[in-house]
């Protein structure tokens, strides 16, 4: 039914959770489904029933549709309804349903029952079913202010645009104004992607000779640093390569800016072992500064590298958050470049390569987290000694075990897990 969103929204704007203005923006059930496709609305509401019931700490507040943090959020909000709110799992969506809006249908579905007023949803409602597809060419970056007041703006979140991007710079500084043509605009989208790619090799300068260089020689084994770094210093040297790629580009009549990421696809994969080992460095990182004498080597750093004003544990972060940014300027450059022009094919290519990067990396964090749930899972199982339940891949579901206490129940116990992975 069309109004069944709309029943939705006007309980999301009674809990705050939407303005006055931007509920009235919503026309339809499309701006809805984007404006709460990376869950940061959500999670909002769930606080605003129970505040606390998410941490401020882990919202991730500026996303920018990196699907990684929005699927955090989204999980956050999930694990809230069930936890807090006693939603029935049946009445829970799935994550495709909303970051993908496979079934925009069920997720009104889950705020529904949150209100108390269960909403009767056919399956037949085309108005839900056209939503497929839509958040590929309408990304929720195009309401990323909407959150800029709602959190605090310390929010290490937004490290990445402090440190690389080109919207908080200073009102000081001069900016080349650009024709507002399409040609004009795929000036600016050229610009911002080598601009940027200069910031984000000056961070991983610092990173490199303030913290790796330096922590290296003061005490830290070569263990710690791996956990720590991973193959950061790998990065780092690709990135110089590729930054004088794209200078070189730029000296080019065409600036056939889109073909040096192509050239460089194969070796930016190796972003899907850094992020996956994210967790690890923060967690190595924070046992650290457990330690006076550790943090105060590592504030040393800080200090030294951006006079304290950025933690090690933020600037761990813009590595993911720059490499989840390349598909999304490829995507403006191509569409500001004429299917006749010369370099629309290298757009096209870099596009569809830097994709497929992004999604190779959000299946190697999914693979490193279920590893290490599974991990959990085997260190569970009293007295197993079998082959390790990693190799048998990802599990399926999880949930309740019955065991017969007929028979021999410690196979059984076993067999049960086995079932689920």
């Amino acid at each position: 039914m069309d109004e069944d969103w709309r029943i939705c929204g006007y309980f999301l704007q009674q809990q705050k959770v939407l303005k006055d203005d931007e509920w009235e923006r919503c026309g339809d059930a499309s701006v809805l489904a984007n404006m709460l496709r990376d869950g940061v609305l959500l999670c909002q509401l769930i606080n605003s029933l129970i505040p606390g019931a998410i941490e401020q700490r882990d919202i991730n507040t500026s996303p920018r549709m990196s699907p990684f943090l929005c699927t955090k959020n989204i999980k956050a909000f999930l694990n809230a309804c069930r936890n807090h709110l006693n939603v029935p799992e049946h009445l829970l969506f799935d994550l495709p349903d909303l970051y993908d809006l496979c079934n925009f249908r069920k997720v009104l579905q889950t705020i529904a029952a949150i209100t108390g007023n269960p909403l009767s949803l056919n399956d037949g409602d085309e108005i839900y079913a056209s939503l497929v597809g839509f958040g590929e060419d309408n990304a929720v970056e195009d309401f990323e202010t909407t959150y800029e007041d709602m959190f605090a703006a310390t929010d290490e979140n937004n490290i990445y645009e402090d440190l690389v991007g080109l919207r908080r710079r200073l009102s000081s500084q001069a900016q080349v104004e650009v024709p507002k043509t399409k040609e004009g605009n795929r000036e600016k989208c050229i610009r911002e992607l080598v601009e940027t790619e200069v910031k984000y090799v000056t961070m991983l300068d610092t990173l490199r000779y303030n913290f790796i260089d330096v922590l290296k020689i003061a005490c830290f084994d070569g263990l710690t640093m791996k956990a720590i770094f991973c193959n950061l210093e790998d990065l780092h040297s690709v990135h110089h390569q590729l930054l004088n790629d794209l200078q070189m580009a730029m000296s080019e009549p065409t600036k056939p800016v889109g073909r040096c990421l192509t050239k460089w696809e194969y070796q930016l994969l190796a972003y899907g072992r850094y992020c996956s080992n994210l967790t690890t460095a923060f967690e190595t990182v924070d046992a650290l500064l457990e330690d006076p004498q550790q943090r105060n080597k590592i504030e040393q750093c800080e200090d030294m590298a951006n006079s304290g004003q950025t933690r090690l544990r933020d600037l761990l972060t813009v590595p993911m958050q720059r490499i989840l940014k390349y598909h999304l300027l490829m995507r403006e450059l191509k569409r500001f470049t004429p299917t006749d022009h010369p370099t629309h094919k290298d757009a096209d290519e870099a596009l569809e390569s830097m994709q497929d990067i992004a999604c190779y990396v959000n299946e190697a964090k999914r693979d490193s987290e279920q590893f290490k749930f599974i991990d959990e899972v085997e260190h569970s199982i009293n007295g197993y000694d079998g082959t390790p339940l990693t190799n048998y891949g990802r599990h399926h579901r999880d949930g309740e075990i019955r065991i017969q206490e007929e028979g021999q129940s410690k196979k059984n116990d076993i067999f049960s897990y086995l079932m689920l992975l």
